[in-house]
């Protein structure tokens, strides 16, 4: 059930110590053939919101029980996921939390970083970081913005919002405000603010939705660009490039 090594191996389930990618082998192993046999359970009883813990510590200290001071960088606990080749484990996948500026006294800042090892490749890479300041970077180490996307590949550079319900009034939505102003981007199959006979539309409206908005239609037999106030239309684009003022349809001499 249980064996200690004479390297002092404490092993679970098995007789012989298994390596990691990296090689070495860990001083605390549990290895099963079933979710049951191979699952560690942490579990706390008490009357009140606190939970279990696991806990990451690291020091730059040379001994056992050292407090030395850590630096910018330094990583202090890594999740690895490891997936076997059919020889080796390899590492697919890890979390890894690290110092993120000078510590001081009852001061460590930290980040959070998210590793994916792409098809093809032999070792993670960093895919996305949330920063000492809450800054969140998806495809950069270094966000400047809450939310930073970035791309340095020969590619669009994309932020997809999907809303995968086939309703008749479901939509894709993003909403930017500031206090009480608020700018809506949406793409809708539905009638907007009244208006019938727009579906498949891009919405970039301000308000509620009925205050004001500029339509982009993309059915073929209406394309057009349509420039509202509260419902009623002001002003229209039309398919043939016509500005169209105070009415939706061109009439010729």
């Amino acid at each position: 059930r249980l064996r200690i090594t004479s390297a002092g191996k404490l092993l679970i389930g098995s007789t012989a110590a298994r390596s990691e990618s990296n090689g070495f082998a860990a001083p605390l192993q549990v290895e099963g053939t079933s979710t049951a046999t191979s699952s560690v359970i942490i579990a706390r009883n008490s009357a009140n919101a606190s939970s279990s813990q696991l806990i990451f510590q690291k020091s730059r200290g040379t001994s056992v029980g050292s407090n030395t001071v850590i630096q910018s960088g330094d990583a202090v606990g890594t999740i690895i996921f490891e997936g076997s080749d059919g020889t080796n484990t390899d590492a697919l996948a890890k979390i890894i939390g690290a110092c993120d500026g000078t510590p001081g006294t009852n001061d460590v800042p930290g980040r959070i970083e998210f590793h994916t090892t792409a098809d093809g490749s032999a070792s993670p890479t960093e895919r996305m970081r949330i920063t000492s300041a809450g800054l969140f970077g998806l495809g950069t180490n270094s966000p400047s913005h809450h939310l930073h996307l970035s791309n340095n590949t020969n590619t669009d550079e994309r932020l997809a919002v999907v809303n995968s319900n086939t309703g008749s009034s479901a939509r894709a939505a993003v909403k930017l405000q500031s206090d009480s102003s608020t700018l809506d981007i949406y793409a809708t199959s539905a009638a907007y603010s009244g208006v019938t006979g727009w579906g498949d539309a891009a919405v970039l409206s301000t308000g509620s939705g009925t205050s004001g908005g500029i339509i982009f239609n993309s059915q073929a037999s209406s394309s057009a660009i349509k420039f509202q106030m509260q419902t009623n239309e002001k002003m229209r684009i039309d398919s043939s490039g016509r500005l169209l003022l105070g009415t939706s349809t061109y009439k010729s001499n």
